[in-house]
């Protein structure tokens, strides 16, 4: 006994399958899944119609069973896989970018059976991705510089599987935002800033035609009374409203006298003091006389027994002096 036919078919299509033994007189039954089918002698063939398969099946059994000239059951058994074709492909990511900055466009789609294949393409060239696949989900990420040349552009996304005979593709077309203004977002969770950024050419421009348009404005001519009073060449002496305009220094300056201290003396002292005094005042008579006077060159030098006396008084006194000082 054996079975023929086809060991993939597509979903909800049509499947003929056949079973034989080497007798013609031999009794064949069918099961789909263990559910008996059809019978027939010596030769059975079984269509398998759309709806007979559950969908979401992705394989299934047939069972064909026959009994032998021993009277013995065989059964022969033939495994199919059930093909699904995958979704239209979903594309997340923006169409308007800007020249120069990385882009990233996201390609999902239901995996179908087997999972599809997912690819991208820039006109006939096939673009580097990132392919994956999560649960019933198959996911091909690219990423991209955009040129001026892809203004305008197409980028496809192509899911193919052994379910379809042609690609099932979407497309998104590619716009290139203006050099001269670029608008960036920032999100938090409390609020959304927006920064406009104006390039060089723009300030330029407007520039050009402020200076364009200068020649244009009249010429306004001031008189010479109204620039005075709001420019005015003279400036008054400043009165603060709270201070009087008073000279506050003449150019002299009057250094306060000093006097030594005087120590308080008693009478006696007063007296060691006024005797002392008279007695400097006759020495220094009495030296100024004898540098003034003129001795022979041959008279010897004597001194007078007078003044070794004087001389020795006048040592005493200077001693009684400054022990009354000091005491």
């Amino acid at each position: 006994m054996q079975i023929n036919g086809p060991s993939e078919i597509r979903y909800n299509e049509l499947a003929q399958f056949r079973c034989s033994a080497n007798r013609n007189t031999v009794e064949l039954e069918w099961k789909l899944d263990q559910q008996r089918i059809k019978s027939d002698i010596g030769k059975v063939e079984l269509i398998l119609q759309p709806g007979q398969i559950s969908h979401g099946e992705r394989e299934i059994t047939l069972q064909c069973s026959g009994v032998n000239e021993n009277n013995d059951l065989l059964t022969v058994t033939h495994t199919v896989q059930v093909l699904y074709p995958p979704g239209v492909p979903e594309i997340s990511g923006k169409a308007q970018v800007s020249l120069g900055y990385a882009q990233k466009l996201t390609c999902t789609t239901k995996a179908g059976n087997p999972p599809a294949k997912l690819n991208w393409y820039k006109g006939s060239s096939m673009m580097e991705s990132h392919y994956s696949v999560e649960g019933d989900v198959v996911k091909a990420e690219v990423t991209f510089v955009p040129r001026p040349e892809d203004d305008g552009s197409q980028l496809r996304c192509e899911a193919t599987n052994e379910a379809v005979t042609k690609p099932i593709f979407n497309t998104i077309t590619i716009e290139l935002l203006p050099e001269s203004t670029t608008t960036i977002s920032t999100t938090t969770t409390s609020q959304s800033t927006t920064m406009q950024i104006i390039d060089v050419n723009t300030v330029q421009k407007a520039t050009e035609e402020y200076y364009n348009n200068y020649d244009n404005y009249e010429d306004y001519n001031y008189d010479d009374e109204y620039l005075d009073e709001l420019y005015p060449t003279q400036d008054t002496a400043f009165t603060h409203p709270e201070l009087k305009n008073e000279l506050l220094f003449t150019g002299k300056i009057t250094i306060p006298t000093t006097q030594e201290p005087i120590r308080v003396q008693s009478q006696d002292d007063l007296k060691i003091h006024k005797s002392d005094k008279v007695q400097i005042e006759i020495e220094e008579k009495n030296w100024i006389k004898n540098q003034n006077e003129v001795f022979p060159k041959d008279a010897p030098y004597t001194q007078s027994a007078s003044s070794t006396k004087v001389s020795l008084m006048s040592f005493s006194c200077i001693l009684l002096s400054i022990y009354a000082i000091f005491n």
